[in-house]
């Protein structure tokens, strides 16, 4: 069998991508759909889109095709190939690929914000005006020397409340840095 034929028998019918470490699920009828065409499918009635069919609830996996995409030596699609990314190589060039790539998702570096963001939309996001994002520009500045504190007590920024929550990015060498900031047990991180 060629790499053309047992990639259309592995890949999803729906989105017709083959990601090497996504969950797939069958319906009653056996039809197999990825983890991300399954989430995307009425939740009322959670039909299957090749048949109509019903889900059992919880799903069946389709674990004898995960293992196959797992262990196949052929070209797929980057994890995040439903969110944009078009990129398909073989599994350990994706996985280099995948720590940087444009279409992963990343946590918001507002702290009140807590939402995961497509990395390539990051920066609309934060331009959002809805309570958790100012609507401003980040401010970036371009600086040689950088000095970090890992851990704040409450006493350190006693003083700069007020500005302290102000988010701040730094562009370095051409790469875009947000502080993310978390309390943990009265220190902050």
């Amino acid at each position: 069998m060629d790499e053309t034929q047992l990639r259309s028998y592995l890949q999803c019918p729906v989105c017709t991508f083959l990601t090497h470490n996504a969950k797939f699920f069958a319906c009653k009828n056996g039809h197999p759909i990825c983890e991300h065409c399954y989430d995307k499918v009425n939740s009322d009635s959670k039909k299957c889109p090749q048949g109509r069919c019903q889900y059992y609830s919880p799903p069946t996996r389709e674990r004898v095709i995960e293992n196959m995409i797992s262990e196949a030596l052929m070209k797929i699609n980057c994890q995040n190939a439903g969110r944009g990314c078009h990129v398909e190589h073989i599994r350990e060039a994706l996985i280099l690929h995948e720590v940087e790539c444009q279409s992963r998702l990343v946590p918001c570096p507002e702290a009140d914000c807590q939402r995961l963001v497509v990395f390539s939309h990051l920066h609309d996001h934060q331009l959002r005006d809805d309570g958790e994002h100012s609507g401003r520009p980040v401010p970036h500045t371009e600086e040689e020397e950088h000095s970090f504190k890992i851990a704040l007590s409450n006493e350190d920024i006693a003083d700069v409340m007020d500005s302290f929550y102000v988010n701040k990015g730094w562009i370095v060498g051409g790469f875009c840095f947000y502080r993310i900031v978390l309390k943990k047990t009265n220190f902050w991180y």
